[in-house]
């Protein structure tokens, strides 16, 4: 038999189209497995077909000839034999019980060996929320003493070493929360790069309209000079405020991600300029247009 899982579980098989390998007509879809709870080992499938699956049919695990992704592919010439299904029944679903008396939870799934059908593991989840928050666990067919038609009990040993193979919520909430964090971290570093970066460019500002206004210090009047650096500052002002308040609202921050009020509140100041005489001599109007 040739199978194109690399794990192949119960639950990989649950609903799967059943098609005769000779034919090529569809034989129903899998309901269940059937397995030796004392061999532990999965001798044929129930499939069922027709309306509500009225039409039941019990087909042996030497009959499958493939199990594809789509589908699984079966011979249902021959004998399937009645001996090794005379002991088979669904595990899924069984109440799992420890050797010290204590429910465990319920069997969920189990995995299968592709090739000659041996269950190598069992799954099972611990009782309503807290099987929700911890996931599921697994525990070797070894572990196992003794299976009935509604329970299975297992040493308590192997409950207490069980394996975690799927994770629960309480763990993908730990995650959320790791990232979160980093998330936070990133958008401050990101926030101080940005109010470092604004900051010097100010500063270049700063500078450049302090060059300028000792050039035109000999060229325009005191008046116009104050007035047009006054308007240049009020116009950084206001672009700063915008890339604050646009970082602020990113993506929606939650609260515990928003960044301090001291922070927030960072401003960049331009020192206002110095102002100059009414006497001072004016300029040409192709001077005016280079400075301002």
């Amino acid at each position: 038999m040739t199978d194109t899982a690399e794990v192949l579980r119960q639950s990989h098989l649950l609903g799967r189209l059943v098609i005769d390998y000779d034919t090529t007509e569809a034989v129903g879809h899998v309901d269940r497995l059937l397995v030796n709870p004392k061999l532990h080992q999965v001798e044929g499938l129930l499939c069922k077909s027709g309306f509500l699956g009225r039409h039941r049919q019990i087909i042996a695990w030497v009959q499958m000839q493939t199990i594809g992704k789509d589908s699984i592919l079966v011979r249902l010439q021959g004998s399937a034999g009645s001996e090794p299904l005379a002991e088979a029944q669904a595990m899924t679903g069984l109440e799992v019980w420890s050797d010290g008396g204590d429910r465990v939870g319920n069997l969920i799934d189990h995995v299968i060996d592709r090739e000659s059908g041996e269950i190598t593991a069992y799954w099972f989840s611990k009782d309503g929320l807290q099987g929700v928050a911890e996931g599921v666990y697994s525990f070797s067919p070894e572990s196992i003493i003794s299976t009935g038609r509604k329970r299975m009990m297992v040493s308590e040993r192997s409950v207490e070493t069980a394996e975690r193979v799927a994770d629960g919520l309480e763990q993908r909430a730990g995650e959320a929360a790791e990232f979160l964090q980093q998330d936070y971290a990133q958008t401050q570093q990101d926030w101080h790069s940005t109010v470092e970066s604004t900051q010097a460019i100010a500063e270049q500002l700063q500078n450049r309209t302090q060059e300028l206004a000792e050039k035109a210090k000999e060229k325009l009047s005191g008046t116009q000079i104050q007035e047009k650096t006054q308007e240049l500052g009020g116009r950084f002002q206001q672009t700063f405020s915008q890339l604050k308040d646009r970082l602020q609202k990113l993506g929606d921050t939650p609260r515990d991600r928003r960044l301090s009020r001291p922070e927030a509140d960072k401003t960049i100041d331009i020192t206002p300029l110095e102002s100059w005489s009414e006497e001072d001599e004016a300029v040409s109007d192709d001077d005016r247009t280079e400075l301002l």
